[in-house]
């Protein structure tokens, strides 16, 4: 189980012109899922999560490029490292 906790979820809803991002957020992934969003102090973070500090961090949804494509390694490991887990 995993909890990241402190950084802002943006709301990708209207094109990215809403105004309900959320603060101060906690998300909780257990077995590969989200399984709760909020603000704080509206989530418990489970006991025995792996608590990632996300502070001063966007969470945005997994965004994918249907028109990206990777011609080898080097440039999946450049992804990766810049945190892009998905095309």
């Amino acid at each position: 189980m995993l909890a990241l906790v402190g950084g802002t979820v943006v709301d990708v809803t209207e094109w990215g012109h809403s105004a309900k991002d959320i603060e101060d957020a906690v998300v909780i992934v257990r077995d590969g899922r989200i399984t709760d969003v909020g603000a704080r102090y509206a989530i418990t973070i489970p006991k025995g999560a792996r608590v990632i500090d996300c502070t001063g961090k966007y969470l945005i949804p997994g965004l994918v490029d249907g028109f990206a494509g990777m011609n080898s390694q080097g440039q999946a490991s450049a992804n990766l490292y810049m945190g892009v887990t998905r095309l």
